[in-house]
């Protein structure tokens, strides 16, 4: 619209509420008192109203940023990252202070099967030097290679952070790098760059604003403008099943694509083997073009002494290490190429060593017993109870390793099931966990008619007893046709894909995106409140006797479904998101459980507080038209409510519990209860998942992709998914036998 259109549509809305303004005022000045008394029931929603706007400073208009402010956003974003970041790095090396991990080298690979264009830098580094490296680069793009467990997230981790503490270089301005798990981008591999360009950079946004508190102006506006810096965790874990990996070839291609005057500067890490295939290196494919590709090196018995010492220090000893590793170091040296050397060579290995070999009492030295094959099973196998013994739970108590062996293994288990349908292997929604479960989709959906059709039978019981059972008049007609259309729809979102996954966010009242939202939510609330308001005491309906009674009921039901329905919608819809990335993993059920709660019990209130503000509004503007006496009026309707029998309580309870059931029919959290149900009734998940899973992101085993639980590595999960459980033979088999299709260990889920 131009700026003269904007400016005609202005005078219109003026014109309009200014002729509104004094017609009022003239029709209540000509009714002598009455008209007074009018305006003092009028004056006081109207002037709440003026004060909330006021406190909570809404605002219809967002802000673009300007130089000064876009540069002090950025540099504290750039200050919460480093600190986020800094806490992950300590979750994945289960250290904690000074977090350092062991300085693995890099080298951007032979120009024999690299034959794509780079981005200039030097020819090797190591992690101590990733920073200086990323600086050396023309465009600021670099690809991250490496076998499983090389270390190529923490690299990133470490670029990451050491980036957020450095100056921008002179003349420049500061980018914030922000780390993106690909395997949770919400594009498809359909549409062109343009369109996936667009789809990361909506993405990149909404990160900024939902997990670190960023305005959508701002977050739009750094996005915009390039201050943001995509390190995109895992290129290889984006196509589970899909062997011609066309989400990750639609991502690599939009990366390609040019955004302002170049490509867009970004980091990537995938694995070595899926890259090259990806890549096209031994047939057609697609490259990130025009970046520098580095490859993890194995660390060097020289780093895993370095590191070792670092971990395990002794002021008094010679070597500065605990005297207990020093066989350890004296193995690598005397054999190079030994087996020892070659597992411990691998940072995920190393990790595991150390955190198994933590404690002091501990001898790392029978490692020199063990070989390949059975150094990989010992590492592995003493992983899980070397976390339990070194992470207490929330209540100081510690957890039975078996049985956190038998439910991680049922995670496994859960995964192996979900790559059969199709979907990702290595994502654990815990809110498809059902999906691993065979009949509870059924149990769901059985619970639902069962509810619906208890709540249907209260209102039937309820409106019997009170007279109106029967639907006489079209408007009742009417609105059991609603009810009726609405019962269908929440049937079919029941046994749907029930992905509505949404939680409250209190912050969001801090910012003025989140007031913006809240405000929008509380007017579509008041736009849908009036006519369910309306149309559920119409059915109901006792007439208020006056002249004008049934118009000043309706008006009083109208001002009452304004009410409710605003602060409803701006509570659920404006305070609600949809969460894409969280601090823990029980933060998604809790909060999404949380949400049903009170969507639920914000519907129970529906209609008790419409029929109080009807009634009460309806009998004062009666007594400002017929002089009816105004405290008897709200006397009498208080009266009638309070003193209502248990059919009309009975009524009201069932009509809000529906309303509410039928709001929340896609939730996917009663089929997540009753998976867990089943699945801890035959001891394989714990009665409480979501402290269970907190605990072991706290203890190493498990991490957060998005709103997504992986397990610390895949090679991890893979062992878990073929090694049978540790409680005896044949003990995990009984247990997952009482819930058929459930992971049995290494048979898989069939």
């Amino acid at each position: 619209m131009t700026g003269n259109g904007r400016a005609r549509r202005t005078v219109v809305i003026v014109a309009g509420i200014a002729v509104a303004i004094v017609g009022a005022t003239w029709w209540m000045l000509a009714r002598d008192t009455r008209g007074a008394e009018i305006a003092n029931v009028i004056a006081l929603p109207v002037s709440l109203l003026g004060l909330l706007a006021t406190v909570l400073g809404w605002s219809l208009r967002s802000s673009v940023p300007g130089g000064d402010k876009l540069d002090t956003a950025v540099a504290d974003l750039a200050r919460d990252i480093a600190r986020q970041e800094s806490a992950e790095l300590q979750r994945l090396l289960a250290d904690t202070g000074d977090s350092r991990p062991a300085d693995i080298g890099f080298v951007q690979p032979s120009v024999a099967w690299a034959r794509w264009r780079t981005d200039g830098g030097g020819t090797e580094g190591s992690l101590g030097q990733i920073a200086d490296f990323y600086s050396g680069l023309d465009r600021g793009r670099l690809v991250i290679l490496g076998e499983p467990g090389a270390g190529k997230t923490v690299l990133a981790i470490e670029l990451l952070i050491n980036l957020c503490r450095q100056p921008p270089a002179a003349g420049t301005h500061r980018r914030a790098p922000l780390r993106l798990s690909a395997s949770t981008f919400p594009g498809s591999d359909e549409g062109s760059p343009e369109h996936v360009n667009g789809v990361l950079d909506a993405w990149m946004t909404q990160q900024l604003i939902t997990v670190y508190g960023q305005s959508r102006s701002t977050a739009r506006e750094l996005v915009r403008q390039g201050r943001i810096l995509p390190v995109l965790d895992g290129l290889d874990e984006m196509d589970h099943g899909d062997g011609a990996a066309r989400r990750a070839r639609s991502l690599m291609t939009a990366l390609n694509y040019p955004v302002g005057t170049g490509l867009r500067p970004a980091v990537v890490t995938c694995r070595e083997q899926d890259y090259r295939r990806l890549a096209g290196v031994d047939h057609e494919g697609t490259a990130v073009q025009d970046a520098t590709h580095v490859v993890v090196r194995p660390l060097t018995t020289t780093q895993i002494g370095q590191w070792l010492a670092y971990r395990f220090p002794d002021q008094d000893a010679p070597d500065g290490m605990e005297r207990r590793w020093r066989p350890i170091l004296k193995r690598l040296v005397d054999r190079p190429g030994g087996a020892l050397a070659t597992s411990l060579a691998s940072p995920l290995r190393l990790f595991l060593t150390v955190t198994i070999y933590r404690d002091p009492q501990s001898r790392p030295r029978e490692l020199l017993d063990l070989k390949g094959g059975d150094l990989d099973r010992h590492l592995f196998q003493e992983f899980i109870p070397a976390a339990t013994a070194q992470h207490r739970r929330r209540d100081g108590t510690r957890y039975d390793p078996h049985d956190v062996r038998r439910w991680l293994t049922t995670l496994a288990g859960h995964l192996d099931h979900m790559e059969g349908e199709g979907r990702s292997n290595a994502d654990i929604r815990v809110d498809e966990l059902w999906r691993s479960v065979p009949g509870v989709a059924t149990r769901n959906l059985v619970a639902v008619v069962v509810v619906l059709a208890a709540l249907t039978c209260g209102v039937g019981v309820g409106s019997f007893r009170n007279g109106n059972f029967l639907p006489v008049g079209a408007l009742r007609w009417v609105a059991c046709s609603v009810y009726f259309v609405a019962v269908c729809w929440a049937f079919r979102r029941s046994i749907g894909d029930s992905t509505d996954i949404r939680r409250i966010q209190l912050g969001r009242i801090s910012t003025s995106s989140g007031r913006r939202q809240i405000f929008r939510g509380a007017l579509f609330g008041a736009a849908a409140g009036i006519p369910v308001v309306v149309m559920y005491e119409w059915i109901d309906f006792n007439p208020i006797t006056s002249p004008h009674g049934a118009l000043l009921f309706l008006l009083g039901l109208g001002v009452a479904g304004v009410t409710v329905g605003s602060v409803i919608g701006g509570v659920v819809g404006g305070l609600a998101i949809r969460p894409v990335s969280v601090g823990r993993p029980g933060e998604v059920p809790a909060g999404g459980i949380a949400y049903d709660v009170l969507v639920v019990g914000l519907s129970l209130l529906v209609p008790t507080l419409a029929e109080f503000l009807g009634y009460g509004i309806a009998y004062v503007l009666n007594y400002a038209v017929d002089s009816a006496g105004f405290w008897t009026g709200v006397g009498a309707a208080t009266r009638d409510l309070a003193g209502a029998g248990w059919s009309y309580r009975l009524q009201v309870f069932c009509v809000g519990l529906m309303l509410g059931v039928l709001l929340r029919s896609a939730s996917p959290w009663p089929r997540y209860l009753i998976a867990v149900h089943r699945l801890s009734r035959a001891g394989l998940f714990p009665r409480r998942p979501t402290r269970f899973l907190d605990w072991a992101y706290d203890a190493g085993l498990v991490r957060l992709s998005g709103i997504a639980v992986q397990f610390r590595h895949r090679e991890f999960q893979a062992w878990l998914s073929r090694t049978p459980d540790a409680d005896g033979p044949g003990a995990g088999t009984d247990r997952a036998s009482k819930v058929p299709g459930v992971s049995r260990g290494p048979q898989g889920n069939g």
